[in-house]
């Protein structure tokens, strides 16, 4: 994530075939507070269903997300659902 130039956060993924492993978001904390993070993930949620692709929260940050917005929790497989505490 980049903003006014500089960078202000990454978001680490593994792809492995149409399965998009979500490892870890970071925000840097000059950049804290503002709702990157959530920008960060939304964004790459959005990007994976462009794709076809399924989601692995494996971060802790990209759960937190997506039992916020249980609409994305579909991209993560059924039977991974409860490793990562979604319904």
């Amino acid at each position: 994530l980049v903003h006014d130039g500089q960078l202000a956060g990454v978001l680490k993924f593994k792809l492995d075939g149409d399965q998009l492993a979500l490892t870890h978001t970071q925000v840097f904390p000059e950049f804290g507070g503002r709702g990157f993070a959530a920008l960060l993930v939304a964004w790459a949620l959005a990007d994976a269903q462009a794709r076809g692709e399924s989601v692995l929260p494996v971060c802790p940050n990209v759960r937190a997300y997506l039992g916020k917005h249980p609409q994305w929790q579909s991209l993560v497989p059924g039977q991974y659902r409860a490793d990562y505490g979604l319904t």
